[in-house]
């Protein structure tokens, strides 16, 4: 500020001086030399700062209080909508389907369906079946057969419950039709006719608990009556309980879940075949116990029945065990075990085997002290896969079917009798105690829904007690069957079965010598051919309520013989029409 006022002077100074020139030009110049020293007051400042006055006012003094009074607080809550998997929409359903055909021989065929539509709460329905030939045979009797059914059930489906039931009636009509007629003119279609008629119901109920901990069972009775035109009646009963319970092991890495179950079953069997009533109980405690890993899965136990025949009572064990190692991610599976038990044998199962039986036939359980088995599973994709096994097993009272032959006698000129065996156009049932070994191959390839094909082949090798042959048992049999799904507008099907030779037991002198019978009339084993069976089928499906098929069954044209003295039909065809109805 000093330096600036003192320029400021200077300037004045030296202004006036140039101001001046005229007046001084006739004076003598004078020249002064001195540095200048001009002092420079300081400038007074004025010292005018801002002042705040502030009068104290003293503060008030203030008492809280707390007012004790409840405020009602609501909490609505808005439900949240599940989370739903949106999916394709559920297709109709038709409640009547219908389905007829005619063929060859004068086959008939019809089925019919009736169910109710989609439920939460139940599910009935009835059915109706009829097929029937005028049978076609050459160089046998008359060899038409029919079978009628019809049935009603239904299912109530409670919150923890499904209660089922059913009544069922069914009658299958046949001729004893293996003899020739130019030979037995005593036989006829009438007095060959045979018909078995079968009427039953059946209840179920079961548990379905969702926390598998808990414990689950199952009830079922079933109960049936069967008649043949012979004067034959057979009733049966039986009740079966099942319980399974699940445990999940708490300090165990290895084992992942456990499963006990415990089945009992009450049999009751009774048979009058017109000369005599037999009875006969049967009752099955079998507990068994199930572990399972990652990799591995044990079930063993055992089976325990208590077998009341006439007044007799006997009781069997037999052993029950089960194990396989996944070894390579279900790509293999070995697996062996051990099983035994008693089936029941009845004039049911020995007529669903062989309707030819006559009605005069005895009745004894079967029974498999044990059954050891072992083999291997697997796939080699995940569209093949193969089952290899091999198994060794008892069979006590195994029945086998031979011809029933009719006693005759002749007298010669010398007068002396000679007897013979006719007829067996009929057969009886036989047991015997037989060691099976059996070699049995699967190998199936599945392509989702397009292609499905299944071939099996099973060996067999018998070891009798008493009996020559294995009457009317093969050495082996193959199978190959196959679907062709295109676009799911036309199915094509085709089965191929072949099966050896087998034994039948006869009195025709052209057959093997095996000795003579009770009588001493020398019987003989008779070789029945090879048997392949050959069937394709085709089916077109207009749309979902139309279709058409046609089957042909036995193209290779073989009237081969499933049981001795009763030749199948050769070639035969059926084609038809199905309609299904009323959708919702």
């Amino acid at each position: 500020m000093n330096r600036l006022i003192s320029y400021i002077i200077f300037s004045i100074a030296s202004t006036c001086l140039f101001g001046q020139t005229d007046s001084l030009e006739t004076q003598p110049e004078v020249i002064i030399v001195k540095t200048a020293d001009i002092p420079v007051m300081n400038a007074v400042k004025m010292t005018n700062n801002p002042s705040i006055e502030d009068s104290i006012i003293a503060a008030p003094k203030i008492i809280y209080g707390v007012v004790k009074k409840q405020i009602p607080v609501t909490f609505d809550v808005d439900p949240i909508k599940p989370a739903r998997m949106k999916g394709e929409p559920l297709k109709s359903l038709s409640k009547v389907h219908l389905k007829g055909g005619f063929g060859n021989y004068n086959n008939t065929m019809f089925e019919g369906y009736a169910n109710n539509s989609r439920s939460r709460k139940h599910s009935v329905g009835a059915s109706v079946q009829h097929f029937a030939s005028q049978g076609g045979i050459n160089d046998v009797g008359y060899n038409g057969f029919s079978h009628n059914g019809a049935s009603l059930f239904g299912k109530k489906f409670l919150k923890k419950h499904m209660l089922q039931g059913a009544l069922n009636y069914d009658r299958d009509a046949l001729r004893y039709y293996g003899y020739n007629p130019e030979e037995n003119s005593a036989y006829n279609k009438d007095n060959t006719k045979q018909w078995f008629s079968k009427s039953g119901a059946d209840m179920r109920l079961m548990s379905f608990i969702k926390d598998s901990t808990k414990l689950n069972y199952e009830t079922n009775l079933s109960y049936y009556n069967l008649m043949d035109k012979g004067g034959l009646m057979e009733n049966n009963g039986k009740l079966s309980v099942n319980f399974r319970k699940y445990y999940l092991p708490k300090d165990s890495s290895l084992i992942t879940n456990q499963i006990i179950r415990l089945n009992t079953s009450l049999d009751f069997n009774n048979f009058y075949n017109g000369l005599e009533a037999k009875g006969n109980g049967l009752f099955m405690i079998h507990p068994h116990f199930t572990a399972s890993g990652d990799k591995f899965r044990i079930n063993f136990g055992g089976s325990m029945f208590v077998e009341a025949f006439e007044n007799t009572a006997s009781f069997h064990f037999y052993p029950n065990a089960h194990i396989k190692y996944n070894v390579l991610q279900e790509m293999l599976i070995p697996y062996a075990g051990i099983k035994g038990g008693i089936e029941r044998t009845n004039y049911n199962s020995l007529t669903s085997e062989n309707p030819f039986l006559i009605t005069y036939s005895n009745v004894l359980n079967k029974k498999t002290p044990y059954d050891a088995y072992g083999g291997v599973r697997g796939a080699f994709s995940s569209k093949m896969a193969f089952n290899i096994m091999a198994s060794r097993k008892r069979v006590v009272n195994m029945p086998f079917f031979i011809n029933r032959y009719d006693l005759g006698f002749n007298v010669d000129l010398n007068g002396d009798i000679n007897y013979y065996r006719w007829g067996g156009n009929t057969f009886n049932v036989i047991y015997d105690t037989v060691d099976v070994t059996t070699i049995d191959a699967q190998l199936s390839y599945i392509k989702t829904e397009k292609i499905n094909v299944i071939a099996r082949g099973e060996y067999y090798m018998y070891q009798l007690q008493n009996e020559v042959e294995a009457w009317h048992l093969p050495d082996w049999k193959a199978t190959v069957s196959g679907t062709y799904n295109i676009k799911n507008k036309i199915i094509i099907r085709a089965d191929i079965f072949a099966i050896s030779e087998r034994k039948a037991l006869g009195y025709d002198s052209t057959a093997t010598y095996i000795g003579i019978d009770d009588i001493g009339i020398e019987m003989y084993t008779q070789k029945l051919p090879w048997i392949i069976d050959i069937n394709l089928g085709a089916e077109y499906r207009y749309n979902k309520k139309i279709s058409a098929f046609v089957n042909f069954n036995n193209i290779a044209s073989m009237n081969y013989y499933e049981w001795n003295k009763y030749p199948s039909q050769g070639f035969n065809f059926m084609g038809g029409l199905s309609y299904s109805f009323w959708e919702k």
